[in-house]
C-alpha cells in the first residue's frame, strides 16, 4: 500500500514539473517574438533617417554654377556730350548732342568667370546739335540767312570696335556679374555723315532739310571735312545688365575746312572747331 502511494506521488510531481517547463518555454518564445517585433520597429526610423540622408547627399552643390555664364550679349549705349568746354563761337546743345551705339559683345574669360576681355564690334551714330547764339560762327553765322534757323545738326556714322578688360566683383549662382568694373578703348572709321537744318520760312512754316550728305570724307577740292579715324577710351561701373559709362574721345571730329560753305565771313584761315571730348551715359546689356 505504501509503495502504491509513493508511485502515485512521484507521477504527480513529474507531471507538474513538465507543465511548468512547457509554460516557461511558451513565455520564452513570446518574449523572443516580442523582442524581434520591437527590434524591427526600432530599426524603421533609422532606415528613414538613412534614406533622408541619402536624399540630402543628392542635392546640388550651391557652390557650383547651375548654368555657365553668358559669353555673348547685345550692347546698347547712349551717352550725352558735356558741352561745358565748347567755345561761344561753336555753342553745343548738350541734350541733343552725344552718341548712340549698338554692338555685339563677346566675352573671353581669363581667370575663371571673374576677369576677362570683351570684344564688341558695331556701329555708332554721333550727333552734334548747335545752339543759336549771338556769337555763333559755326556751322552758319547767326542772322546770315533770310530764314530763322531753329536747329543745326551734324550726324556722323562710324563702324567701330572696342576691346575692354572687365572684372566681376560679385556674381550670381550662374556666374553672371552682379557688380562689375570695365575699362578699355575703341577705334572706328567713318562710314557716312550729313548736315541738317530745321528752319522757319517767311510764312512761318517749319522745314527740315538735309543740306549736305557727306558720302565721302573729302570734298570736291580734295580736303577732308571730317577726320576719318575715331579713337578713344572708356570706363564702366555696372550692376547686372546696366552700367554707368564714361567716354573720352582722343581724336578730333572735324578737320581743317577749305570749302567756302564752311568758311564764316571775316574768318580767314578758319580751322576745325573743337568739339567737347567727354561723354557720359548709360550702357544696357541684353
Amino acid at each position: 500500500m505504501e509503495r502504491i502511494i509513493l508511485i502515485i506521488w512521484l507521477l504527480g510531481f513529474f507531471g507538474f514539473a513538465n507543465a511548468q517547463t512547457d509554460s516557461l518555454d511558451i513565455k520564452k518564445d513570446s518574449i523572443e517574438q516580442a523582442g524581434i517585433i520591437s527590434t524591427v520597429k526600432d530599426s524603421m526610423p533609422a532606415q528613414d533617417s538613412l534614406t533622408l540622408a541619402k536624399k540630402k547627399d543628392k542635392r546640388p552643390n550651391r557652390n557650383l554654377p547651375a548654368d555657365p555664364p553668358r559669353r555673348f550679349s547685345l550692347v546698347f549705349a547712349r551717352t550725352l556730350m558735356l558741352s561745358g568746354s565748347s567755345p561761344d563761337s561753336v555753342p553745343i546743345n548738350a541734350t541733343g548732342s552725344g552718341t548712340y551705339s549698338i554692338s555685339g559683345g563677346l566675352k573671353f574669360f581669363m581667370y575663371r568667370d571673374i576677369v576677362g576681355l570683351r570684344f564688341a564690334p558695331g556701329l555708332s551714330w554721333t550727333q552734334i546739335t548747335y545752339e543759336s547764339t549771338n556769337l555763333k560762327t559755326f556751322p552758319v553765322i547767326k542772322d546770315s540767312t533770310s530764314n530763322s534757323i531753329d536747329q543745326e545738326r551734324h550726324t556722323i556714322v562710324h563702324g567701330e570696335a572696342s576691346l575692354s578688360l572687365f572684372t566681376n566683383l560679385t556674381r550670381d549662382e550662374d556666374g553672371d556679374p552682379i557688380i562689375f568694373l570695365e575699362a578699355g578703348g575703341n577705334v572706328g572709321y567713318i562710314i557716312s555723315a550729313n548736315y541738317r537744318q530745321r528752319f522757319t520760312d517767311d510764312n512761318g512754316l517749319r522745314h527740315k532739310e538735309k543740306l549736305r550728305d557727306l558720302e565721302t570724307v573729302e570734298d570736291a577740292n580734295g580736303s577732308r571735312e571730317f577726320v576719318p579715324l575715331k579713337y578713344g577710351v572708356f570706363g564702366r561701373v555696372g550692376y547686372k545688365w546696366a552700367a554707368l559709362t564714361f567716354q573720352y574721345r582722343l581724336s578730333d571730329i572735324f578737320d581743317e575746312f577749305t570749302d567756302d560753305i564752311f568758311l564764316p565771313e571775316n574768318k580767314v584761315g578758319f580751322k576745325n572747331p573743337k568739339i567737347p571730348p567727354i561723354e557720359i551715359g548709360l550702357t544696357i546689356f541684353f
